[in-house]
């Protein structure tokens, strides 16, 4: 990163950044192709609109807009809140696709925008705004009869007065009202509880009833103001619940998993390019190096070749395989050529597609207590202003109107329709700080009844890569053995050799251009140079536990140095699993790896030896995680079965998977702290829920009992409501605050 802002004559960056900012996984070392963006309808004209994810803070974007006069020039906005990147550019001077790759080495992964989103906060806004200014302008034209103008001290300014309150309201009830009437309409017909019934039903008939004592001359029941206040309120409330989810949306792009991946299909008319869900029992498949195995299959007589099973098995260790070998699907080719193989089973049969039909989304809906709040709620407000205007017009008929409305405006439920989305958008803030993603709805309320985590190891626990054990070693190479291993490393996909290769890279190595590597699968890369016959080997076995592989890099058959290859795990990753277990959380591992490693992992991490399981298939996690309520976080395809069984599930955001899109979240931070932060934010958002209910039961039964009795007049209400408002958004902010 240091080396590529200087070279960009961006060392300005580290004045702007501020002190502590979320380190990101896998950025560096995963280059996504660019070949959407020959797709993109605006770029023959010069203007591109994206999605650019990895913005943590300003001096990102003043990073992002820098980098664009280093490739022609363009005129770059950047919408961090909502991770847009627009562009406009002269074709033929400015260069997107070099641009976008130069962000790309800086960690900002820019994606075509998602076409099929909605930005629904807008239409929100548009009626916030309108309605508050409505609601102001009610508040002022009501001040005189607070201060005590009566129909006779002036009948043409009185009649004008109530006449513009008329109208302000009545614009802002079918304006602003009608996003709640609508909503309100749909939930009945569907027999869905929601506070969108409530407040339509309180602003209507607060309305109506208003309305009804205007023309009957009774300014004493009148409430127009109230009503323009009520739904300025439960508009900035519903916004803020809008604006949530639409930054959730923004961040999330929508995958299609396996449909668009394609493989090559050996047929007898020729070979042609199609998609896995066609992949069919029998078809004859040719694997360039780095594709994935669409289905189970068998290596053809006489094919020899390297597959990487860790997204199946979670095992680093490369399987060699020959003729006659079961090829697991999923297993990617690491090998340096091209692999034939015979289906054994159609890809709709396989594992992939299993994993791909797991993927679910939902809509956000009301945790249980609030519903059944709700339910209640109705019910008992028509119930009591229907007996209060029953009672009264029994006793004093003058005051049957003002006890039915009154008992309905102060009963209103403004504090609960903020309450939830505001205690969620904070809690949201919380999530979105700790660095997570979250792509389901309801994730939070799901987590209170979670006690025990589940881990898978290689990638969620350390990172998805080897890594040098002691990176001094290369330092201590002559320079033309640090060519030849560049020249080796650089031409394999081999794990192993990605590591060296990354390690060589970020040391200024260039790749030599004069020599020739040739690959041996199952043994390693021959590398030929002015300097004679080198090979980068691996010797998986050797090294002591805890050591995945070992590289040898041998000059005409001597032995010139030896690389100890290790997984890192993340920062912080024992002191927050044992905060977790320290808040009564259990944690267990669970990986396909060997039981042996899983085990030492386990003792590094300070964890009892029986909350380690090792070699456990993708079905053996999946029973796991079935015993009980369980977060599960994994990242391989052997995760998936077990994501989908968990009651919360998380991966890592580097790469978007199937697995990650039926994940409930996704965290960018190579740091644990975020889980026991997690959890407290569960907990501290159930508090807040319950405590604001708590509090506008004892508000409403205290208010209802004055209202009942007449006591409340149209100055009450309009005083009452907005203060009950401020209190319950006070206390959230106040249980919700970031840490």
């Amino acid at each position: 990163m240091n080396r590529l802002l200087n070279e960009a004559g961006l060392e300005r960056y580290y004045q702007l950044k501020p002190q502590r900012t979320l380190p990101l996984l896998n950025y560096f070392d995963r280059r996504p192709s660019l070949e959407w963006l020959e797709q993109q309808p605006g770029l023959p004209d010069g203007h591109l609109e994206l999605a650019v994810e990895g913005i943590q803070c300003g001096a990102c974007v003043w990073a992002i807009e820098k980098v664009a006069a280093r490739h022609g020039g363009a005129r770059v906005g950047v919408n961090s809140a909502l991770g847009r990147l627009s562009l406009r550019f002269e074709p033929g001077v400015f260069q997107p696709q070099a641009y976008i790759s130069t962000l790309a080495e800086l960690g900002y992964r820019v994606r075509p925008m998602d076409a099929d989103f909605e930005d629904r906060s807008q239409g929100v806004l548009l009626r916030l705004g309108i309605c508050a200014a409505a609601s102001m302008n009610a508040m002022l034209l009501s001040l005189p009869f607070y201060l005590g103008l009566q129909h006779e001290d002036g009948s043409g300014f009185y009649t004008m007065l109530r006449g513009l309150s008329f109208g302000l309201t009545l614009f802002s009830v079918l304006f602003g009202g009608s996003y709640f009437l609508a909503r309100a309409w749909r939930n009945l017909r569907q027999g869905v509880a929601h506070f969108d019934i409530p407040i339509a039903l309180g602003m209507s008939t607060a309305f109506l009833g208003s309305t009804w004592a205007w023309m009957h001359d009774q300014g004493n029941t009148v409430y127009f103001d109230s009503v323009n206040l009520f739904l300025t309120f439960m508009l900035a409330g519903r916004f803020l619940q809008e604006r949530a989810l639409m930054a959730n949306r923004r961040s999330l792009l929508r995958g299609d998993a396996f449909e668009h991946a394609q493989v090559t299909l050996l047929a007898d008319d020729g070979p042609r390019d199609i998609p896995f869900p066609k992949v069919l029992a029998g078809d004859r498949l040719l694997l360039q190096p780095g594709s994935l195995c669409p289905a189970e299959a068998v290596m053809e007589p006489g094919q020899s070749a390297e597959f990487d099973r860790a997204a199946i098995t979670g095992e680093l260790r490369p399987a060699s395989l020959k003729g006659g070998d079961s090829v697991a699907a999923g297993a990617r080719l690491v090998s340096g050529t091209a692999a034939r193989v015979r289906c054994a089973m159609p890809f709709s049969a396989g594992l992939l597609a299993r994993l791909a039909s797991a993927s679910s989304g939902g809509e956000e809906e009301l945790p249980v207590v609030w519903r059944w709040a709700v339910r209640w709620y109705v019910g008992l407000v028509l119930l009591a202003a229907a007996g209060g205007g029953a009672y009264w017009l029994s006793h004093d008929p003058s005051k049957a109107p003002q006890v039915f409305i009154a008992t309905l405006v102060v009963t209103c439920p403004c504090g609960l329709g903020i309450a939830v989305p505001l205690a969620r958008t904070l809690a949201d803030r919380r999530l979105a700080a700790s660095g997570l993603t979250v792509r389901q709805p309801g994730l939070l309320e799901r987590l209170q009844g979670v006690k025990r985590v589940c881990l898978d190891k290689t990638g969620t626990l350390t990172f998805s890569h080897l890594e040098l054990a002691d990176p001094a070693r290369l330092k201590a190479l002559a320079p033309e053995a640090q060519r030849a291993l560049m020249g080796a490393a650089g031409s394999s996909r081999h794990p192993i050799s990605r590591s060296l290769f990354r390690e060589l890279s970020a040391r200024g190595v260039a790749f030599p251009e004069d020599g020739r590597a040739v690959e041996v699968p199952g043994e390693g890369v021959r590398w030929s140079d002015a300097h004679g016959e080198w090979f980068l080997g691996r010797s998986m076995d050797a090294g002591p536990l805890g050591v995945p592989g070992r590289a040898v890099l041998s000059h005409e058959g001597r032995t010139v140095a030896a690389f100890d290859l290790r997984e890192r795990l993340l920062e912080d990753a024992a002191a927050s699993l044992q905060a977790l277990q320290a808040q009564g959380v259990a944690v267990q591992l669970l990986s396909g790896d060997e039981p042996a490693r899983v085990r030492a992992l386990a003792q590094q991490l300070g964890l009892e030896p029986g909350a380690a399981r090792g070699g456990c298939s993708p079905d053996a996690k999946a029973a796991a995680v079935a015993e009980q309520p369980t977060l599960m976080l994994g990242d391989g395809l052997n995760d998936g079965l077990a994501l989908g069984a968990a009651r919360v599930s998380g991966t890592p955001s580097w790469e978007r998977t199937v697995v990650a899109d039926q994940a409930d979240f996704a965290f960018a931070s190579a740091s644990l702290a975020w889980l026991p932060a997690l959890f407290q934010t569960s907990r501290d958002l159930r508090g807040a829920l319950w405590g604001n209910l708590i509090f506008a039961g004892a508000y409403n039964l205290v208010l209802l009992t004055f209202a009942l009795r007449g006591a409340f007049s149209p100055v009450l209400c309009a005083l009452t409501m907005p203060a009950s408002s401020l209190v319950v958004i006070a206390l959230t902010a106040r249980r919700m605050r970031l840490a």
